[in-house]
């Protein structure tokens, strides 16, 4: 009997993350392990990073970018995602938060499941 793999979502917090929020979201795309969806919250920024999230999400269907008009702060951005997660009803085994300018091994979720 094949083992039923685990549903995984990444949530990550973003302020003024303009420069690396794309290689970060690209080493979550690029995991050898599938991760079903990824949650970015954009904390409040004032430099390009919407922007940037706008190009990304029109590439990775999977990113869902929700925005903070005012300052949550890491763990407020953080919760916003688990709240998004909870409302939706859907079950997922695991749930990773990196930073945003954190770049994974693209093995790295395989070998932690």
């Amino acid at each position: 009997m094949k083992k039923e793999q685990m549903r995984v979502v990444a949530i990550i917090p973003a302020h003024n993350e303009e420069e690396s929020i794309a290689k970060s979201i690209e080493s979550l795309i690029s995991q050898t392990y599938p991760i079903e969806k990824i949650i970015v919250v954009n904390d409040a920024s004032t430099d390009g990073t919407e922007k940037e999230l706008k190009k990304l999400k029109k590439r990775y269907p999977q990113l869902i970018c929700l925005k903070n008009e005012n300052s949550q702060f890491r763990a407020g951005a953080v919760n916003r995602g688990l709240e998004l997660i909870w409302q939706s009803k859907e079950k997922f085994d695991l749930v990773i938060i990196i930073d945003a300018d954190t770049i994974l091994d693209p093995d790295l979720l395989k070998e932690a499941v």
